[in-house]
């Protein structure tokens, strides 16, 4: 079985923000993996169906009726493995959202692929 080629983004949140700028991953992928590097606190995903456009949160359907924000948790724990986010397949728009601050900035990591 073959493996396609995997691409990697880098995820900048800069000093006294908690977003990243809008990322352009080239196309929609399969299969997204993030990659968090010593940051703390929730994860949040945004998508846009343009590199302009308006972004939105991405939603992950809990129950009939009802979603919420696909969230990851971020800490020390975690820093630096691998978490697929499944939701996130297919879009080519991405912001990486924390809900914390960060002083001196953090770069996150994405590694897109079809395989």
């Amino acid at each position: 079985m073959a493996i396609g080629k995997a691409s990697s983004y880098d995820a900048k949140i800069v000093s006294g923000t908690s977003s990243s700028a809008a990322i352009d991953l080239g196309r929609g992928y399969s299969k997204v993996v993030f990659i968090p590097t010593a940051a703390s606190g929730a994860v949040m995903f945004q998508v846009a169906p343009t590199l302009t456009g308006t972004y939105s949160t991405l939603k992950y359907p809990v129950s009939s009726g009802m979603s919420a924000p696909q969230t990851v948790t971020v800490g020390s724990a975690v820093s630096g493995h691998a978490v697929e986010i499944s939701a996130l397949a297919g879009h080519q728009f991405i912001k990486v959202v924390t809900d914390n601050t960060f002083t001196n900035g953090v770069t996150l990591k994405l590694i897109c692929s079809d395989a």
